[in-house]
């Protein structure tokens, strides 16, 4: 039978008339729920994207000559008022400013690791770092990162020149960078009595179960001999200028 066989249907068939209200809810009832079903399905077959892991920079090392304060304990307050020093963050180059984790995979060649980040910027967290490794490593001067009722005697200021994982390496290292500027803040007119750059490595096992992981925690190691060297520096910095 052609297509032209089929009877034309009358407009006046009752057949044709449109349906009525209680069967038009069945229908709308049916597409909702054909459509639910659908949707649900979909969701059930589709792979979910991994979740963005964070990190803390946590640096351990204390120095050796001054013992190590139990966690939260500060060291006994002298009767002479401690200098104060004010530590602070000017950034950092233009590739460490973001959360992400950087990884160097050429000379010249930098990517971020979309799904795992620090929990704050680097270098504030490198300020952070550094302030409570000062507050609780000497008895002569007090060291905050925040703003005090106190004003500061010195300002400690961080610039951040590398902060990555070094994969172009064999085998990958924890690369960190940064250069600290002292600032007496005594005199109507400040000055730089100290600026210096100083490095930190740590290789990192390059067949590690949870790379991003070993990767932050390798960068918080690199960090622990810098945070020494500044504390050692200080201290013929300061000396003869309270």
């Amino acid at each position: 039978m052609s297509l032209h066989s089929f009877p034309t249907p009358s407009r006046t068939r009752k057949a044709d008339a449109q349906p009525g209200p209680g069967l038009r809810l069945a229908i709308g009832l049916a597409v909702v729920a054909l459509a639910a079903g659908g949707l649900f399905a979909g969701c059930g077959l589709s792979r979910p994207y991994p979740s963005i892991r964070s990190f803390d920079l946590e640096a351990t090392g204390q120095s050796p000559a001054k013992g190590n304060p139990a966690k939260g304990q500060r060291r006994p307050a002298k009767v002479r008022r401690p200098i104060m020093i004010q530590v602070t963050s000017s950034g950092a180059a233009p590739q460490y400013e973001t959360r992400k984790l950087v990884l160097k995979i050429g000379p010249n060649e930098f990517s971020e690791d979309f799904y795992n980040e620090l929990v704050g910027m680097p270098s504030r967290l490198v300020a952070a770092q550094l302030a409570s490794y000062l507050d609780l490593n000497s008895d002569r001067y007090r060291a905050t990162q925040g703003v005090t009722a106190q004003s500061p005697d010195y300002t400690l200021d961080v610039y951040l020149i590398a902060f990555h994982g070094d994969y172009y390496q064999n085998p990958p290292r924890a690369t960190v960078e940064l250069k600290a500027t002292l600032t007496d803040q005594r005199s109507s007119r400040p000055r730089t009595v100290m600026s210096n750059t100083y490095s930190g490595y740590e290789d990192l096992p390059p067949e590690a179960a949870d790379r991003p992981k070993a990767l932050a925690t390798g960068l918080a190691q690199a960090l622990n001999p810098v945070l020494a060297e500044i504390a050692a520096d200080l201290t013929p910095a300061l000396t003869g200028r309270r």
